[in-house]
């Protein structure tokens, strides 16, 4: 078996435009480092993404000289494995579709997928293509041990639990200590550098004080003890969206029956809040519904509503229920605008016991201005032939209906009437505060949304 510089000058000898082509790949994956050590992914990443750019830039014109001389290399340094991926199926498919960039694309997604070793797309987390140090370190441990687990048959591919074991895998790792930092976690120390990098990249210098200042509670470690009865109205109309779903009337409510039902599932301040038979009449049944709607665990089809992919899973246990929830929260808050209200909003409970209302208007309003907006309700109206109130007046609608998401949830403290709003401060319980911590960390992990 050859070392690397020794099977990297015996190439050049055979072939010396393969034998650089080869180095050249080497240097970039091991960034120089001679304690580099390949992984499976690394090679894949190489032959499934980066040559093929290469080769639709015409340099090399042809690929397969390239591939052949890289296979010849993990077999001279005694990769066997890497070999077979260079010479196998899916490097030939993907980089015989490489000027094709849409398929290429689509069939370099499958083969990475085929493999098993990405990390699981069950973690929520969008990996950055610049990492910092903690997140590149986590995702190459991920990949490596998944690696291992697969090539040592501890996790077989293509069965009914391959997900899970690899995600079960993936969250264990996530949860380790990191070496010589105390208790620390690899998530908690990959969240504190990812609050970093938003806070440094933020055009609102209002968030960014709110960022810093909350980023010791986003980055702490989940609590274990919460208790999530709150949610039974939430799990009660998911459970309900079942099977068929939920049929509803020709207006598109909820049946009757199943409104009777969550209101008396509702806490009593709730269940106060409404009247009659329908849906139409009780604001609390349709904000929950709404709300369910808009974290994709429901959807309306043919007259029925019912349980999407999501909602399924969710109704695994209250925990699954809790993690769906955080999970859409605020990335799926649609418009742009209504999630940096939400991150707002969210960032300042978690700075006070209560907080005055008229403080999370202005802050929201500072923050939604430093974004670039002049108005939310029509952002490209003409504002001399279609006037509509600025800023300031459309954010206490905009602050009310995050409040009230936060009610239906149970999540207020007491007294804190959202709905009324009296202008009375409002904070949240001990519920809201894990609610509010566990929706922002997964914002931070899902770092695609920022802009």
């Amino acid at each position: 078996m050859h070392d690397v510089d020794s099977a990297l000058d015996l190439l050049c000898d055979r072939d010396l435009a393969s034998g650089r082509r080869v180095s050249e790949a080497w240097r970039g994956l091991s960034g120089g480092d001679a304690r580099y050590r390949a992984s499976q992914f690394d090679v894949q990443r190489y032959l499934w993404l980066i040559l093929p750019r290469l080769v639709r830039a015409g340099d090399p014109v042809d690929w397969r000289p390239v591939v052949e001389a890289f296979g010849a290399f993990f077999e001279l340094t005694g990769e066997p494995r890497y070999a077979e991926i260079c010479r196998g199926r899916w490097t030939e498919r993907v980089l015989a579709a490489a000027d094709d960039l849409d398929r290429c694309a689509e069939l370099a997604i499958n083969a990475m997928d085929d493999s098993g070793v990405l990390p699981p797309e069950d973690l929520d987390i969008a990996w950055l293509s610049e990492p910092g140090p903690y997140e590149a370190a986590a995702f190459d441990a991920i990949a490596r041990a998944l690696e291992s687990a697969i090539e040592d048959g501890q996790i077989p591919l293509a069965t009914p639990a391959t997900d899970a074991m690899r995600l079960v895998l993936a969250v264990d790792l996530l949860n380790s200590t990191l070496a010589d930092e105390g208790r620390r976690t690899v998530a908690q120390a990959m969240t504190t550098e990812r609050m970093r990098y938003w806070s440094r990249q933020t055009p609102s210098s209002a968030l960014r004080e709110l960022l810093v200042r909350t980023e010791p509670d986003i980055a702490a470690p989940p609590r274990r003890d919460l208790r999530l009865d709150t949610l039974a109205p939430l799990r009660l109309l998911l459970e309900a969206c079942g099977g068929p779903g939920a049929r509803l009337t020709r207006a598109g409510y909820l049946p009757t029956e199943l409104v009777a039902r969550l209101v008396e599932a509702l806490p009593d301040e709730l269940a106060s809040a409404g009247g009659g038979r329908s849906e139409a009449g009780w604001p609390p049944v349709m904000r929950l519904r709404d709300l369910a709607e808009r974290c994709e665990l429901l959807e309306p089809d043919g007259g029925r509503l019912r349980l999407t992919y999501l909602g399924e899973d969710a109704l695994i246990d209250e925990l699954a229920l809790f993690g769906a929830l955080i999970s859409r929260l605020i990335g799926m808050a649609d418009p742009t605008h209504r999630q940096h209200v939400l991150e707002t909003v969210f960032t300042m409970m978690l700075l006070e016991a209560r907080v005055d209302r008229a403080a999370l208007d202005r802050r929201i309003t500072v923050v939604l201005a430093e974004y670039g907006w002049e108005r939310v309700s029509d952002p490209d109206s003409d504002p001399d032939s279609d006037p509509v109130g600025d800023l300031a007046d459309e954010v206490p609608a905009l602050r009310a209906e995050t409040l009230a998401d936060l009610r239906i949830l149970g999540a207020l403290a007491d007294g804190a009437d959202a709905a009324d709003d009296d202008g009375r401060p409002v904070g949240v319980n001990d519920f809201g505060r894990e609610l509010v911590v566990a929706s922002m960390r997964a914002r931070v992990m899902q770092g695609w949304w920022w802009g």
